[in-house]
């Protein structure tokens, strides 16, 4: 039997009660939102506190590509790797503070650079710059022409060397009518170190064997490679050893600029001490040390009147090529690549082709400041 439903009658004042309850409820969560909607309305200084922060200052020794005008304002700040991951073209990224340059890229135009023969000159008034040969009998320089060579920058649509005196990469060479022919090259680059040593700033210093070039890092695209050259293409027959000799990298402040005087800071060559005598062959693997060398040249005249050079190359002991950087302050310090025609005999180069061998040039610096990198583990361990 169903069960019948039964109302039961609320007292009045019990049910004004309850309704009164659910009315003032209803008011109540009106305001909240109508308060709340205020709050972020009128409100004109709003605050955010309690944030943990840790602000991290780096030491760090800098490098970047002159600008081409010279002038070292115009370097860019943060490029970080200086690379084209950055966010930018490699060319743009060279010029910007960083850790890095590449010459990798055709506009510069290091493809198309031979180096010949040579003889690197100081003059009373400051200038530095290479002189073209005079050969004598024995394949030796026996003097130098009163022609300097010039400066020229790459000119991709001409696809040749053209005079220009711009900063960057330069060809050194003598202009000869349609054609530019190249003796060397000079890569003109900027350093700042933004921490001191004690109360000097630190050494530049020419870093021969591979490091980091973050300090701390375990990122392999973080590592540089040290100094030294690498050779692919070897002509057969040649003395290569004497040709290796042969190869210099002359270091020089301030080379180029209208005001101050360019100094020969320092002269690198390769370190042939393990390319066996008679050597014909390199592998493209094969890595030759750069390192600072004290280079004397001695002229003597033999009972017959022949004049005779000799080249006579010291390994240094100290690899320091500025004494004292200035803090936060960017410093030009040029790379002049020549082949020393005082060291070189006609057995060192191949006499059926113009160009004897070819490679790369990889360049790496230091300071002897201790510097503690800004936590960057993305950089530095892209595991982690």
């Amino acid at each position: 039997m169903a069960k019948q439903k039964r109302k039961v009658a609320m007292p009045a004042g019990i049910r004004n009660k309850m309704m009164a309850a659910v009315s003032m409820l209803l008011v109540s969560s009106i305001m909240m939102v109508s308060s709340t909607y205020a709050w972020f309305t009128l409100s004109t200084a709003p605050e955010v506190k309690n944030i943990s922060t840790t602000v991290a200052g780096n030491g760090s020794l800098e490098i970047a590509l002159m600008p081409t005008s010279g002038n070292l304002t115009e370097i860019k700040a943060g490029a970080g790797n200086s690379s084209e991951s950055d966010g930018m073209s490699i060319v743009n990224a060279n010029t910007s503070w960083g850790n890095i340059v590449q010459l990798s890229d055709a506009s510069y135009g290091l493809n198309n650079i031979n180096l010949l023969p040579a003889v690197l000159e100081t003059t009373a008034d400051g200038g530095i710059n290479l002189t073209t040969p005079v050969y004598g009998e024995d394949g030796r320089i026996a003097q130098t022409s009163t022609a300097k060579a010039g400066l020229g920058t790459w000119d991709a649509d001409a696809a040749k060397f053209v005079v220009n005196d711009q900063y960057g990469v330069r060809a050194i060479g003598l202009n000869e009518g349609t054609e530019f022919s190249t003796y060397g090259y000079v890569v003109d680059l900027a350093v700042r170190l933004n921490t001191a040593n004690g109360t000097t700033a630190g050494k530049l210093l020419l870093q021969t064997d591979a490091v980091q070039r973050i300090s701390g890092s375990v990122n392999t695209e973080t590592m540089g490679g040290g100094s030294y050259m690498q050779f692919a293409a070897v002509q057969p027959g040649i003395d290569l050893k004497g040709l290796l000799d042969s190869i210099r990298v002359t270091f020089v402040q301030d080379y180029g600029k209208a005001s101050g005087t360019p100094t020969v800071v320092g002269t690198a060559c390769l370190d042939t001490t393990n390319i066996a005598e008679g050597k014909t062959e390199l592998t493209s693997t094969d890595k030759i040390p750069l390192k600072l060398y004290t280079i004397t040249t001695s002229t003597s005249t033999g009972e017959d009147g022949k004049t005779t050079t000799k080249t006579t190359k010291n390994e240094s002991t100290d690899n320091t090529l500025i004494q004292a950087l200035t803090k936060n302050a960017a410093t030009q310090i040029s790379a002049i690549v020549w082949l020393d025609g005082a060291a070189l005999t006609n057995a060192s180069v191949a006499a059926s082709t113009l160009q004897s061998m070819a490679g790369t040039l990889n360049l790496q610096f230091a300071t002897d400041v201790t510097l503690t990198p800004a936590t960057n583990t993305a950089l530095m361990n892209p595991l982690a």
